[in-house]
């Protein structure tokens, strides 16, 4: 009830809660001020047909669901009876139904009990429930569309116990603070039911603020209640609620992270076992072939996903990466050797390539100019080895498919074979071109 209150701004007045005997009687006093405009009176309860609710307005005349006024609306329904009322309530005695203390009185009447059970035969059931304690459990809010608001908020820090909870609460009339004109203390109740009294300070025109300890764990309800007068002392009063959750943190202390990754396990065993099963079945078989699935493309997949458990591939992991990293020091150091070895390389086929081309267009024979005229340095004898293709590549399996069974294929002897085959294709080329010029 009170958030639907605070979306739609009105103000609560007073919300008790209590336990009605049958046969007795409960009267709630509040204050209704000229700042309000309107207000329901809202009683909230298990069997609310058996409730006599009734008010009496400050003047002393009674409204009840018999004595209504164009003002008044009442409503019963099977677990709410409610009074909406457009103040002032009478038109006839405006100023006796509109300012001042009213009462709420709640009843239970044997003689409506005696009266409904000769009219429904289904009461008998609801008053087993309650026969227990002989009462009816109830919650009643006043709610006012008002001028006079009160906004109440509690912080906290952390959820620990011992942890404190600092109040605020607000106070405006007519959006103006209610400066020096009103208290507000917050009823504090434990997870036990310990209730504690806490007075705020205002602090600041209008503004107050108090700290509650905690010391349990549990939900604290902090119910706000301020009194005061408004600016043409009229005594007015507002309540809200709001609740605290306050809680010991989980320790972590003494867990072993590898518990977790072992149920997981656990549970990834389970469901491999019941895939493996299904894709051994022929209807499934056919199902998948119908959906355009390649059962062995689903079956490795499986595989994939059900190798090992977390231990073993979090350890493959770990020397997987102590190799990679073994392997990228001596890549490293490799690489710059044959590296270098590249760059001198290429300077030097790239000066013969320019002094060719600087001297062979200038003079048919390079000896015309004395250049072998001279006695020649010693040469280096350099054995040209021609490359091999196939230094330093690694192979992987291959395989072809050949009915229904796989078919490995030996990749270096087919490169061999490869090769041969176009040499010969070049051989008989070359003859071909011989025979041609002998002609």
């Amino acid at each position: 009830m009170q958030i639907l209150a605070g979306v739609t701004r009105t103000a609560i007045v007073v919300d008790p809660q209590g336990d009605l005997l049958i046969g007795s009687e409960h009267r709630i006093p509040f204050q209704i001020t000229e700042a309000d405009v309107s207000m329901d009176v809202i009683a909230v309860c298990p069997f609310a047909y058996l409730l006599d609710l009734t008010l009496e307005t400050p003047d002393g005349s009674i409204i009840d669901s018999t004595a209504l006024s164009p003002n008044v609306i009442y409503q019963l329904n099977r677990e709410d009876t409610f009074y909406r009322i457009n103040l002032p309530a009478l038109p006839a005695r405006p100023d006796g139904s509109h300012t001042g203390q009213w009462t709420a009185i709640l009843s239970i009447s044997k003689q409506k009990i005696y009266d409904l059970l000769r009219r429904s035969d289904n009461l008998m059931a609801d008053l087993k429930s309650i026969q227990a304690t002989a009462t009816l459990p109830y919650s009643l809010v006043v709610q006012a569309y008002s001028n006079i608001m009160l906004e109440a908020q509690v912080q906290q820090a952390s959820t620990h116990p011992g942890e404190e909870l600092k109040l605020y609460a607000e106070l405006t009339e007519y959006q103006v603070p209610i400066a020096g004109r009103a208290n507000v203390i917050v009823e504090v109740t434990e997870s036990n039911g310990t209730v504690a009294y806490v007075p705020l300070t205002e602090y600041a025109s209008g503004k107050f603020k108090g700290v509650h300890t905690t010391t349990l764990a549990g939900i604290y309800q902090c119910r706000f209640k301020a009194t005061g007068y408004t600016l043409r002392g009229k005594a007015f009063q507002r309540e809200e609620t709001r609740t605290a959750s306050i809680f010991k943190p989980i320790g972590t202390v003494g867990i072993d992270p590898g518990v977790i990754g072992d149920i997981l396990d656990h549970e990834r065993e389970r469901f491999c076992k019941l895939l493996k099963c299904l894709l051994h079945d022929k209807a499934m078989a056919g199902l998948l072939d119908r959906l355009g699935v390649d059962p062995r493309a689903l079956m490795g997949c499986l595989a994939e996903y059900c190798r090992g458990s977390h231990r073993e591939r979090l350890d493959t992991l770990s020397q997987v990466s102590e190799v990679t990293m073994k392997n990228e020091v001596t890549m490293k150091n490799t690489d710059k050797e044959a590296i270098l070895r590249e760059v001198v390389e290429s300077l030097k086929d790239e000066i013969r390539r320019e002094v060719s081309k600087s001297l062979l267009p200038l003079v048919g024979n390079v000896e015309q100019v004395g250049i072998l005229t001279s006695p020649e340095p010693d040469k280096l004898e350099v054995e040209t080895v021609p490359p091999d293709r196939h230094i330093h590549m690694d192979f992987f399996p291959v395989f072809v498919l050949e009915g229904d069974r796989l078919q490995q294929i030996d990749l270096e002897q087919a490169l061999k074979c490869a090769e041969e085959e176009h040499q010969n294709h070049d051989d008989e080329h070359d003859q071909g071109h011989e025979g041609e010029h002998g002609s």
